[in-house]
């Protein structure tokens, strides 16, 4: 058993080094009922050894409190038999106890907290109560020794140092900062202690008492770098390093832990094991408790109800099981319910509490509060207190919420045990208080722009969307769970988790930005590890003002018609060779024409016919009307839902719409209809806007056209748009123009024609609508592109091997161009992209849409991306080995080492890419090239062509970055698709290439101060610290993943996670970026926040 006090810091000790202690032949400790062994014999082999004791301990003193025991028996007693744990001075009764059935190998570590009774009798007893042994073990430093120590904030500023000792004399503290020497610190009054006499009620006035010690507090200043001592002049604590407080204002991004609820390791909900105060060392710890203290991004903790330490500030406020009580004479009566006259304290009604807890106002205890953290201001209410309109809480609450300076802290988190709201159907007792709480608490919270109102008391979790701005979060499970009820899940309720224990950490990134993050321990966890269970950001609108409004954007924010076809052939009870003949119906929505869809990626719903059931391997196949027998989508008829179906996006492909078919797992055709496109072939179709010189935009498309296209362009407030031609002919490609098969042969299908106009930097709202031919587009709304030296706030979606949905990595399903759905992953990167109203910008770099050869993969992703992003903002996109490299390829960079003669690409060669994302006028393939966006100057290299010393990408490189203009953009970005570290070891080909890039490209980036260099190609994601001044970035999991690695690469990794996702790149200015990568979590089937960084620039 490993575990962490919430009192004191642990001084974990090896338990290897324990065991290799313990003598099993001769006893290392003297045990009750054990002689001294005689003297040896002259002749050892005569003697035989002693049999090993029943019951061993690795010492019978111990340095500290809560440092760690091993404790053994033999083999005989591992069933069937207990521990039990007393306190010398009171041997009447255990305090704690181990079962030896719950420890099959025969040993436990245990951590004893000095008590103050000189130390404590363990005794191995069987079911019957019989001792059969006993052990002694004692504590070093006595019973005054300093223990259950913590540090507080003062609203002076100041820290408060706390702990508690048998010594009733004036403590003090040493303390340093960095380097500097030891300053003492004097207790200026004398500690406090408690009697039974002042407790309220049983237990804690019977079997639950025994003497507390005395209760000691010292005042510090804060100060960065601290070391701190505390005790006496006898007896000293160990070294401490807590973190420092942030003064109100400062901006450092930092973390906080919020949870209600701790508890102990040992102890149930009703005070220890059974209710009895008993400690059960076979209790597991908690999981929360283990990430809060490993969490080393954390700088406070915030209870509402329980303890923590040394480790950083921490700020409590009191709950049910500290105050209430049937007998306390302060308990607050109100008429809606009998909730508070309960004995939740165990008869403790706050004693124990504020002793431990000392904060004072004039008014005497101070069970309500406020303090200053950084950009924080936290109030802290007491639920077990009148907090009713007119009583002097919420008389309270109202003034310090008046006086908050939001200049200073402009970010406002209010705490209380108790919440406004949660989903249980039925309350019990709690129903009078939660209405109360929403009558008399919400209003406040609304009227002072509270930003997050944490609670716990219900040992569960629960997140609401914002309620009139306020996000309520209900924290109440870091140790145990409420029996699972029934929820209610009214408009307001986003998350709920019954069976996760965890914490939230909340990130202050800055003035405008929170983020919060719940670490859960899943049902069907192990160990100790926690996920990212929900995240959501809080933003201050000044913030996200001068964000783009979407009117196309998301996809569906303006419905297109529905086309619902409902197939009823081939049904349960038929047969392949049925000869039976079926028909397809079509449910005509209102204003559209059957069978026609209005514009490509318009959705189709594909619904089985009521009552019946597709036989396995029956498909719905999409083939192109002018080439039948390819199949471009699939659609597995067994994976319908009766009541939902599923929606396709299909694309318009340019052969007069589609010919869509219900075929059997042997591919026989049973029944057919078509599906054609109101704007025909000449429609505009995978549609993105990208940069294109200082200042300009060049819209790109595709059509069956071969005639100049047009953009009309419109600013908000006119009404008469501005129309731009294409000023070139469009381009297209054949099958000859690529290198190899299946590109050249069955993955090749007409690509159309490839469109291109640029266009002056839209306004803020302006709409584009494109035509070619006879085919006009849908209206589009994209954001304005930043120029150089624009320092607004943005952010950037970057990611590579992006994929198709309903495709693999081999060119569609089973490498064979064919798109199947429903698809695993449903295209999760971008749909939680799309969502995100910050995006101002997006980056590919390589492995794109894993075409393979087959030009319909690439239509389907053109559309997706297009839809989804490209004509949101502008995206750009650079080269990867699944765009280009190939054995025969006429322009292929074939070094010796690395594998870019490999069929990658499917014999593309680099012909699809170079006509879909075109540099300049498209005239020739520039494979790298570099913008400037906002404050942010971004490099486009290519890792398939030769980027050595003395190569013509190298010149170019450097002579790129030579000429930068940090005062315009003191950012510069690199990405390339493969990387020069991985987390996990390279293999020989990659190996290579990485060692290449680190020995020719690397010295570049260091030598003109790169900031950021962003790659894929591996499967997964990974950040590295500064190397040479440069943050590498792996993040090449879009939608694959790599096998799990089995060892550790050779380069320094910060982060390294098998997760798909993306990095969003928060341009805060010119001075500060921050990262977040978004990964999926299976668990809550959500992307949820992964990993994060900062970057300063202080140049």
């Amino acid at each position: 058993m490993s575990s962490t006090s919430p009192c004191s810091r642990p001084r974990i000790r090896s338990v290897r080094r324990l065991i290799s202690g313990l003598c099993f032949f001769t006893a290392v400790v003297l045990l009750k009922g054990c002689s001294k062994s005689g003297e040896s014999s002259a002749t050892t082999t005569t003697t035989p050894a002693p049999p090993p004791s029943p019951l061993q301990l690795s010492t019978n003193i111990l340095e500290r409190s809560f440092d760690q025991l091993l404790v053994s028996w033999t083999s005989e007693y591992r069933a069937n038999h207990v521990i039990h744990i007393l306190a010398k001075d009171a041997l009447s009764d255990y305090v704690g106890r181990l079962e030896t059935s719950e420890h099959p190998g025969g040993t436990a570590i245990v951590n004893l907290v000095n008590a103050r009774s000189g130390g404590y009798e363990l005794r191995l007893q069987d079911s019957h109560g019989t001792v059969i042994y006993t052990a002694d073990v004692s504590f070093r430093l006595g019973d005054d020794e300093p223990t259950q120590g913590h540090i507080t904030l003062e609203v002076n500023g100041s820290l408060r140092i706390s702990w508690v000792s048998g010594s009733s004399g004036r403590g003090r503290v040493l303390y340093k900062t960095g380097s500097a020497g030891w300053v003492r610190s004097l207790e200026m009054a004398d500690p406090t202690t408690y009697t039974v006499d002042d407790l309220c009620d049983l237990p804690a006035k019977g079997s639950g008492w025994r003497d507390p010690g005395y209760f000691h507090s010292v005042l510090i200043p804060n100060s960065p770098e601290l070391t701190v001592q505390f005790g006496s002049d006898e007896v000293m604590s160990e070294e401490f390093k807590p973190s420092s407080a942030l003064p109100p204002g400062d901006p450092t991004p930092h973390s906080v832990g919020l949870f209600g609820d701790l508890g102990f390791t040992g102890v149930t909900t009703l005070g220890g094991a059974e209710g009895l105060g008993k400690i059960f060392y076979g209790d597991f710890q908690s999981p929360a408790q283990t990430a809060i203290t490993a969490n080393k991004n954390i700088r406070l903790n915030v209870l509402i109800e329980d303890t923590f330490g040394m480790q950083n500030p921490l700020m409590v406020s009191v709950g049910n099981h500290e105050w209430g009580s049937t007998n306390n004479s302060q308990t607050w009566q109100p008429n809606f319910t009998n909730n508070y006259m309960l004995n939740d304290a165990g008869g403790e009604c706050g004693v124990p509490f504020k002793h431990r807890y000392p904060r004072f106002n004039d008014s005497g205890y101070a069970w309500w509060y406020s303090f200053d953290h950084g950009l924080v201001h936290y109030v802290m209410m007491s639920s077990e207190h009148e907090f009713t309109n007119g009583s002097a809480q919420h008389r309270w609450l109202r003034e310090d919420l008046a006086k908050v300076n939001r200049s200073v802290t402009p970010w406002l988190v209010f705490t209380s045990h108790r919440p406004v709201y949660q989903t249980c159907t039925n309350p019990g007792m709690e129903s009078g208080i939660l209405q109360h709480m929403e009558s008399d608490i919400k209003p406040l919270l609304e009227e002072f722009g509270v930003d997050l109102f944490v609670t716990g008391h219900w040992h569960r979790y629960e997140r609401t969307k914002p309620i009139n701005g306020t996000y309520h979060a209900l924290i109440g499970s870091p140790r145990y769970l409420d029996p699972a009820c029934a929820h209610t899940r009214p408009w307001w309720s986003e998350v709920v988790f019954d069976t996760v224990l965890g914490y939230t950490e909340m990130k202050v990134h800055n003035a405008s930005m929170l983020e919060c993050i719940f670490w859960g321990h899943p049902p069907n966890g192990s160990g100790q590890s926690v996920k990212v269970m929900d995240s959501y950001v809080l933003q201050k609108a000044s913030f996200v003002s001068r964000m783009p409004s979407l009117v196309d954007h998301p996809i569906g924010k303006v419905a297109p018609a529905v086309l619902l076809v409902a197939f009823f052939c081939h049904l349960a009870g038929c047969s392949s060779s049925s000869s039976t003949t079926t028909t397809i119906a079509v449910d005509r929505t209102s204003n559209s024409t059957p069978n026609v869809l209005q514009h490509s990626y318009d959705p189709v719903k594909i619904q089985l016919a009521k009552d019946r059931q597709a036989l396995a391997g029956d498909t719905i196949v999409f083939s192109p009307k002018d080439k039948p027998s390819l199949s471009m989508l699939r659609v597995v008829a067994s994976a319908l839902s009766e009541s939902d179906g599923y929606d396709l996006r299909p694309v318009n492909p340019r052969g007069g719409g589609y010919t869509v078919s219900y075929r059997t797992a042997d591919g026989t055709e049973v029944c057919s209809t078509d599906l054609t496109f109101a704007q025909g072939d000449d429609e505009p179709t995978q549609a993105y806007v990208t940069v294109v010189g200082d200042d300009n935009l060049q819209v790109h498309w595709v059509s069956a056209s071969s005639e100049q296209g047009s953009v009309s362009y419109q600013r908000p407030g006119t009404t008469t748009p501005t129309r731009y031609d294409e000023t070139s002919s469009p381009r297209t490609y054949k099958a000859q123009d690529m290198c190899s098969i299946p590109a050249t042969r069955q993955g090749f299908r007409d690509p159309g024609y490839f469109h291109s106009v640029t266009i002056p930097n839209v306004a803020q709202g302006s709409t584009i609508r494109i035509t070619t031919g006879s085919g006009t587009s849908r209206t589009f709304t994209p954001s304005p592109r930043l120029v150089a030296g624009d320092p607004l706030r943005h952010s950037v979606f970057l990611v590579g091997d992006l994929g198709t949905t309903g495709g693999g990595m081999l060119g569609g399903v089973s490498g064979f161009g064919v798109l199947q759905f429903p698809d695993s992953d449903p295209g999760r990167v971008l749909a939680h992209v799309r969502a995100n109203e910050k995006f101002r910008l997006s980056i590919i770099y390589g492995d794109i849409a894993y075409a393979g050869g087959f030009s319909t993969v690439w239509d389907q992703h053109g559309e997706e991306t297009g839809r989804t992003i490209g004509m949101s903002y502008p995206l750009v996109a650079s080269v990867g080995n699944h765009e280009y490299v190939s054995y025969n390829n006429p322009q292929g960079w074939y070094p010796d080492f690395g594998n870019y003669e490999f069929p990658d690409s499917g014999g593309e060669c680099g012909v699809p890419f170079s006509h879909r994302y075109p540099i300049g006028d498209g005239s020739k393939a520039n494979y790298w090239f570099s913008f400037d966006f906002g404050v942010v100057h971004y490099v486009m290299m290519s890792t398939e062509h030769n980027y050595l010393n003395g190569s013509a990408q190298h010149k170019w490189l450097e002579d790129d970055l030579a000429n930068v203009n940090r005062t315009k953009t003191p950012w510069v970005i690199v990405t390339g698709h493969r990387p020069m570290h991985s987390p996990c070891p390279f293999d020989e080909y990659n190996g290579g290439i990485a060692d290449a890039l680190k020995s020719d490209v690397a010295p570049l980036l260091k030598k003109y101060k790169v900031d950021l260099y962003f790659t894929g190609h591996l499967h997964r994601y990974a950040r590295t610290p500064p190397i040479d001044g440069t943050v590498h970035i792996l993040a090449g999991s879009g939608r694959f993943l790599e096998s799990v690695c089995s060892a550790n690469g050779t380069s320094p990794m910060e982060k390294a996670l098998d997760i798909v996702g993306y990095v969003e790149l928060d341009v805060v200015g010119r001075s500060e970026l921050r990262g977040t990568f978004w990964g999926y979590n299976a668990t809550v089937n959500e992307m949820t926040v992964q990993d994060t960084f900062a970057i300063g620039n202080f140049r």
